[in-house]
């Protein structure tokens, strides 16, 4: 088994977790670009023609609970977008509780190491 440094291991996680937030942001962008296309579902009050990209961004925004407010979601859509933001508001804290358990773990591991 090889060890790796506890500081690399740290950055390799929270790589790992950014990539899996973006991830669930596509997958979402994805799923309201569908629901969209699908035209039964509501609509994004949103000043041009929607793109797929579009729908990617209102994703991010949703996710992150940034909320500009540039795109407003209209009927149905709006449940997938309030279970966006719990998902987004969920994982983000978790994900920020990973990340402190494993920098104090390596802060207490180097205390540790240094009082020897």
């Amino acid at each position: 088994q090889m060890k790796m440094a506890h500081r690399f291991r740290v950055a390799l996680g929270l790589f790992g977790v950014l990539v899996a937030h973006i991830i669930e942001v596509w997958v979402f962008g994805i799923v309201y670009y569908l629901l969209l296309l699908q035209g039964s579902f509501g609509t994004l009050k949103y000043a041009s023609e929607l793109t797929f990209m579009d729908t990617i961004y209102f994703s991010f925004v949703t996710y992150t609970s940034l909320g500009y407010g540039d795109m407003v979601p209209i009927g149905l859509i709006r449940f997938t977008a309030g279970l966006e933001v719990l998902t987004g508001l969920v994982l983000i804290a978790m994900t920020a509780s990973f990340m402190y358990v494993q920098i104090e773990k390596f802060w207490t591991e180097k205390e540790l190491h240094n009082k020897r």
